[in-house]
């Protein structure tokens, strides 16, 4: 009777979901993405329309990130059954043993290990029950507040990396812009070299000229020392000159030509006296 009713349940299922579970599950991860109409676009949207692939740099240009998108980790878990069975599995019973599989395969089984004293009821076994209907109640109750608390921390945890994750950017993006400016180091070292060896000569042509002032200036003192040295002999010879005649006329003269001589001097001054009495 029941396997009757899973094949009618079987049949009462949509005729498009008699597909292979491994075809839906790899065309669930696989979807294509709406992008560019070229494939080496570093950034596609992807059917949601808020979600980026992110291309890193070993990812080659030619890559076809449309119908081979990067994995990717989902931020929430899946639908969940009993609390803890995932949807997926009853998904893959539908399609094979209908509605009821996944629910006879648990119950049955359940029942077949406890017939076949495969689990065998003990004391403990009302403790497990009741950890299980423990955790079943948290888990209804204060779930979704354990969920919001998490949940803030993991945002608070994205943020930061990718906070970390800009600011690595931005170094990089600076240590690039500044390899770019080196780049043109050669060509301005040459304007450099050329400035640096201008100014050399200039210091060595000031050097030079400071050296030709320097002995222009020692040879016209040793010229002017010659000079005033040839200049005192000169005074010395003509002083000398001048005491020797004037000590050989003394000399020559005697008293009596003195006399004379004053006398002679003395009857000149006279006759003028008298000539030129009458016009003073």
């Amino acid at each position: 009777m029941l396997s009757r009713f899973a094949l009618k349940a079987a049949s009462a299922v949509p005729q498009q979901q008699k597909v292979s579970i491994l075809f839906r599950v790899m065309s669930s991860s696989t979807k294509p993405v709406e992008a560019a109409a070229s494939s080496s676009a570093p950034v596609k949207k992807s059917e949601g329309g808020d979600k980026q692939i992110k291309r890193y740099p070993h990812d080659s240009p030619e890559r076809d990130f449309v119908n081979y998108p990067p994995p990717t980790q989902r931020e929430e878990g899946g639908k969940l059954r009993v609390g803890f069975l995932p949807e997926e599995w009853f998904q893959a019973f539908y399609n094979k043993t209908g509605v009821t599989g996944p629910y006879i395969l648990f119950w049955g089984g359940l029942l077949t290990a406890i017939s076949k004293e495969y689990y065998v009821s003990w004391i403990d076994t009302a403790h497990v029950l009741s950890t299980i209907a423990l955790v079943m109640i948290v888990h209804k109750m204060y779930g979704h507040k354990i969920k919001a608390s998490l949940e803030k921390k993991y945002q608070k945890a994205v943020a930061d990396l990718k906070a970390g994750d800009e600011a690595h950017m931005k170094e990089v993006n600076e240590n690039i812009a500044t390899a770019e400016l080196l780049k043109n180091l050669p060509e301005v070292n040459k304007f450099v070299h050329e400035a640096k060896r201008e100014n050399v000569f200039l210091q060595l042509e000031a050097a030079y000229r400071a050296r030709l002032a320097q002995v222009n200036a020692e040879v016209k003192k040793r010229l002017d020392y010659q000079v005033a040295v040839q200049g005192i002999y000169k005074r010395l010879e003509r002083e000398q000159a001048i005491q020797y005649i004037l000590s050989e006329v003394n000399k020559a003269l005697g008293p009596a030509q003195e006399k004379e001589a004053f006398q002679s001097g003395v009857n000149q001054l006279k006759a003028l006296s008298k000539k030129y009495a009458g016009a003073i």
